[in-house]
């Protein structure tokens, strides 16, 4: 597809957001372009949907927050952290994909300087150094006045922070465990190749680790235990409903009128099951979040289907356990199999009427034909038979491709379309268009980055053209190294 001019995209007047995507949706719509979610930034708040519901990762959230802050405020102490520990803290953000993971993470990696010491413990030693001493305390504590009750800390004890406990290092290390599938699939997600074929397999494999990683007994149990069964709900809500269709809520009940509130209608009611006026004070907060059904988002299936190292084993009956959070969530084998042939059949119809159109175009500089009545040879039926015939040989096509033996993990896709373009002609003109769909904003990103590095202020005159290709030349530079030094 042609992109539009540039003056005809829309311009964003940053003075109401409402207006700006109701000119962004007529965009879209007037262009015909699809508009894909990130659906690494989607894995992301179904991580922050659970943590948010789990008091503990909040409070070491809060703690790590405030010993970062902390090492910030004084170079003294930044600078021994990282003679000690060789590394930095990492803080806990929303704007930074994997940051909780990698926040904890950082905290169990070993110190440089004793490799059977953790940054944890390391940033345990130093604040330790940090707080005053008994006996300094005693000398620096002010006297109390007559009738004072209570005495004042100095300040440099008060801006010392908590340490972890052992206690705090284990639940890190439990919750690291579980966030790490996510944290894995949210990398491949962002990767620069091939995205669009690993959604639906991504999902399915990182639910499966979730629900195999078995939470050790202690006195977080209980809670840790639920932040993994909130995790999994939570990705398996954003990744299987349509937006609208998924409702966070919260209930809660009215000891004094002994009310309670819908979860899903917000009607306030009776124990004997009477509704009350809208006086009652029963509250509830129901929002809706965003979601997207991938498993059933055509896009995504036929990228599965295209890629010649997964194919259609994803959507086999039995390559989900029956106890899984997503069983019943896929659509069926013979399902996926019909929308690959449908799109097979569309992809050979239009590439018929291409052929058509580009042999009128090359007969139309010559003279109109005189109108003469056609005359049926005796070819006409063989002609019109072979025609009905290219059908099957379509649908032969399909299954010829889902019954050859999967390529293997490290080969390249468009590789192996390029050496089948000839054989399956039809699947390898779908394979450019569903394989190209990136299942990420982050490839994007980072190419904006780049390219916003190339054209600063003394290259304000850059063309655009220009660009792509600097680009295209540090990209086959970048490669070209890869390959010497690999």
């Amino acid at each position: 597809m042609e992109a539009p001019p540039y003056d005809e995209l829309p311009v964003n007047s940053w003075e109401n957001d409402e207006e700006d995507a109701n000119e962004l949706r007529s965009f879209f719509k007037a262009t015909g372009l699809a508009r894909n979610a990130c659906l690494a930034h989607l894995l992301q708040l179904a991580v922050k949907d659970a943590s948010t519901q789990c008091q503990i990762v909040m409070q070491l959230v809060k703690k790590l927050t405030e010993v970062i802050t902390f090492f910030n405020r004084s170079s003294h102490h930044s600078t021994k952290l990282k003679e000690r520990a060789g590394y930095s803290l990492v803080k806990p953000c929303t704007t930074r994909w994997n940051s909780l993971y990698l926040g904890f993470q950082r905290l169990q990696q070993s110190s440089n300087l004793n490799k059977e010491e953790t940054v944890a413990e390391s940033v345990n030693a130093i604040l330790q150094e940090a707080r005053p001493q008994p006996s300094l305390r005693k000398k620096s504590t002010p006297k109390t006045n007559k009738g004072s009750q209570t005495d004042e800390l100095p300040n440099r004890l008060s801006k010392v922070p908590v340490g972890f406990t052992q206690a705090d290092i284990t639940n890190m290390k439990t919750i690291v465990e579980l966030l790490q599938p996510l944290a894995d699939l949210t990398d491949q997600l962002q990767a620069d190749k091939i995205t669009s074929s690993i959604v639906i397999p991504g999902i399915i494999s990182a639910v499966a680790s979730l629900e195999e990683i078995e939470v050790d007994e202690g006195d977080d149990f209980d809670e840790l235990d639920d932040f993994k069964q909130n995790l999994i709900s939570c990705v398996v809500d954003r990744f299987t409903k349509l937006t609208g269709t998924a409702f966070k809520t919260q209930t809660k009940s009215n000891p004094k009128n002994k009310s309670t509130t819908c979860e899903v209608t917000g009607e306030s009611y009776d124990e004997d099951g009477l509704d009350r006026d809208d006086h009652s004070k029963a509250t509830k907060k129901t929002t809706s979040i965003f979601s997207v059904d991938v498993f059933h988002d055509r896009n995504f299936i036929l990228a599965t289907l295209l890629d010649p190292r997964l194919k259609h084993e994803p959507f086999k009956a039995d390559f989900l356990d029956d106890n899984s959070a997503l069983h019943g969530k896929l659509p069926s084998l013979d399902y996926v199999k019909n929308v690959l042939k449908d799109y097979a059949q569309m992809a050979k119809a239009a590439s018929v009427v291409t052929t058509n159109s580009e042999s009128v175009d090359d007969t139309s500089d010559e003279a109109p034909p005189v109108n003469k009545k056609t005359k049926k040879s005796v070819f006409s039926m063989i002609a019109a038979r072979k025609k009905n015939d290219s059908l099957p040989e379509m649908f032969e096509e399909v299954d010829r491709y889902l019954n050859l033996p999967l390529a293997r993990q490290d080969d390249c896709p468009i590789l192996y379309w390029k050496s089948e373009a000839e054989r399956l002609s039809t699947l390898a003109t779908l394979s450019q268009r569903f394989l190209s769909i990136p299942a990420s904003s982050g490839a994007v990103e980072r190419l904006f980055s780049v390219a916003g590095a190339i054209g600063r202020s003394q290259r304000a005159c850059i063309r655009i053209s220009t660009m792509e290709k600097a680009l295209c030349v540090r990209q086959y530079l970048i490669n070209k190294h890869h390959q010497v030094n690999g």
